[in-house]
């Protein structure tokens, strides 16, 4: 399931860097970490408003399919 984060340029922007990171940089750097840390942020945000929500409406899918296959299944 995809829940949505940031604006799409931001992220092509971290992962560009990301890219150029494994291309031309040091994985050891303090400058890697940073980079790695940004990643992470764009895709699993810390902003606990958002995680609740999305562990709700993930929720709520899973069980609208399930209740779907239980349907099919009868």
């Amino acid at each position: 399931i995809e829940c949505g984060t940031y604006p799409g340029e931001q992220v092509h922007s971290v992962l560009r860097d990301d890219q150029w990171l494994h291309l031309h940089g040091d994985l050891d750097s303090p400058q890697a970490r940073q980079i790695k840390l940004q990643l992470l942020e764009q895709f699993c945000p810390a902003d606990s408003d958002w995680q609740e929500l999305v562990w709700v409406r993930t929720r709520q899918i899973w069980e609208r399919a399930l209740g779907a296959l239980i349907k099919m299944a009868d």
